[in-house]
């Protein structure tokens, strides 16, 4: 559940004709909103799951067939209505007259999360993946936008333990140890004081040919900058390729990012670069090209709850937050 802080009617049905289905964001006096494609400010109040398939095997009986989809749709229609919620989220029905934000899966279906992200095939594979998944809401006049993923989980050590004991031939592999290379100047030793490195190894070249070394950062060193510094270049793959992908399959819908599942300063780094790249720079009746907000479904400090926490030189032009 989540509210984009943003004023506005509550419902956001036209009474006029209007040329296109674009929301925007729009900094009025300085201050942030949300728009319809009718222009009107629109307060956005979310809630996920709205499919009364969800969790289902599709293989069994549908629970629809003891109600009518027509009917269950009118039924739970009017119980999110007066529940207050205005806005579809993730995982819900394409069907429900409301705006909606869903989510794609785009990095699972191009195969980029815990893949080969720097394999060439993968940008087809987003564009691919991004054309198929917004066709049942492109045009429909009721998308907002989309979270590319569902709570993509940078994790840091994680994805260096994954990728570094990947054959020569993984392309991911290939960037790390070109990374490590630049990192330390092309000094091995250098690197072995930050990390134990298996015996037999003892250069670049080595540890990019060795398949499943155990490279472990050592205690008291300074590995973690390199550690940070190849998630942030996974991460800023990964938004590049989600901003594209999107962009050509609905050049008109917002993009909400990967729904973080917890705050992570250097994928928040990578995501403005990504997604915010081709803002515009006067944004008064413009609407953003990229990534209107930071977006954590996490709880606790975090720029989506601490404006302060914000790392520095990220401004986006809205926020969301989780709900409770």
């Amino acid at each position: 559940m989540m509210a984009l802080l943003c004023r506005g009617l509550a419902y956001a049905g036209c009474t006029f004709a209007v040329e296109n289905d674009r929301w925007r964001l729009d900094v009025q006096s300085g201050v942030s909103w949300l728009m319809t494609p009718c222009g009107d400010r629109f307060f956005s109040v979310c809630i996920n799951g709205i499919d009364a398939n969800l969790g289902e095997d599709t293989a069994k009986e549908s629970p629809l067939s003891l109600e009518s989809a027509p009917l269950w749709l009118e039924r739970t229609f009017e119980r999110v209505q007066g529940w207050g919620f205005n806005t579809a989220g993730s995982f819900s029905s394409e069907n429900l007259p409301l705006p909606v934000i869903p989510e794609l899966d785009l990095g699972w279906k191009s195969h980029f999360l815990w893949g080969d992200p720097f394999a060439p095939s993968v940008e087809a594979k987003m564009r691919i993946a991004a054309r198929d998944a917004v066709r049942l809401y492109r045009r429909a006049g009721r998308r907002i936008g989309y979270f590319s993923d569902n709570e993509v989980g940078w994790w840091n050590a994680d994805l260096f333990l994954f990728y570094i004991v990947k054959p020569a031939t993984n392309f991911t592999k290939q960037k790390l140890v070109d990374l490590i290379r630049d990192y330390y100047d092309g000094d091995w030793r250098h690197f072995t004081v930050d990390f134990a490195v298996p015996v037999g190894i003892s250069d670049f070249r080595m540890l990019l040919e060795k398949t499943g070394a155990s490279v472990r950062m050592r205690s008291g060193g300074a590995g973690i900058g390199l550690i940070r510094r190849f998630t942030a270049m996974i991460a800023g793959r990964y938004y590049q390729l989600v901003h594209d992908a999107l962009r050509e399959a609905d050049p008109d819908a917002l993009i909400f990012s990967d729904r973080l599942p917890y705050y992570d300063p250097d994928a928040v780094r990578a995501m403005a670069r990504g997604l915010m790249r081709s803002r515009p720079t006067t944004t008064s009746t413009v609407p953003t090209d990229g990534l209107g907000t930071i977006i954590s479904t996490a709880f606790g400090s975090s720029p989506a709850t601490n404006p302060s926490s914000s790392p520095n030189g990220i401004s986006a032009p809205a926020r969301i937050v989780p709900g409770t």
